[in-house]
């Protein structure tokens, strides 16, 4: 079932978030810095980017953003590894991040999820309603319980998504976009055909 739903969400032509990952390249092929391309695939899931914020993340960086991606570090970082932790927890870089994002015009803890997601796609997860209600992760603090378990069960529950990826020949899609899609088409994708909100 689940590599039933990835094809579908992948390869159908019918959601248009299945070009979120791949639109330009991918999200890491400029990593310290948000592009274009960057914004139209967060229109891809539903969240279109306003003028202002647009100047500010693209036209005209005040290079905030661009510093706390450099203090994150190299754009495969992976969510299970070990130093992840330091990563994401209070006061780390992708805490950092995150709050600098947030900060952006319009840009809400979804848009900044996604776009955090975009940005560094094997360690921010994406966000949104529909895995707020059917997961129930904390809002402001979900990476953490995530995090612990992916890697409990000494991290069968990554190699179930490797598996899942490799089954669904989806391989240019990080880990946590294949939990996203599985999660999110069980709970909403036969309800909403067209779009990934």
């Amino acid at each position: 079932m689940a590599v039933g739903a990835l094809r579908a969400y992948f390869t159908s032509g019918d959601y248009t978030g299945q070009w979120f990952d791949t639109l330009g390249g991918d999200g890491s092929a400029e990593p310290y810095r948000i592009t274009a391309a960057d914004l139209v695939a967060l229109a891809l899931l539903g969240v279109p980017v306003r003028h202002r914020a647009a100047k500010e993340l693209v036209v005209v960086p005040d290079g905030g953003i661009e510093e706390c991606l450099r203090d994150v570090g190299p754009p495969r970082i992976a969510l299970w590894d070990s130093d992840a932790e330091k990563l994401i927890g209070q006061g780390g870089p992708g805490r950092r991040l995150w709050d600098r994002i947030r900060k952006v015009p319009g840009f809400g803890d979804t848009r900044t999820n996604k776009l955090l997601a975009r940005k560094r796609p094997e360690l921010f997860p994406v966000w949104d309603k529909v895995i707020q209600e059917a997961l129930a992760p904390p809002k402001h603090d979900f990476w953490r319980p995530l995090r612990d378990a992916l890697v409990a069960d000494g991290m069968l529950r990554v190699e179930r998504l490797q598996t899942l990826r490799a089954l669904a020949g989806i391989d240019d899609v990080s880990l946590l976009r294949v939990l996203d899609v599985v999660v999110w088409m069980r709970n909403h994708g036969a309800r909403q055909v067209r779009q990934h909100t």
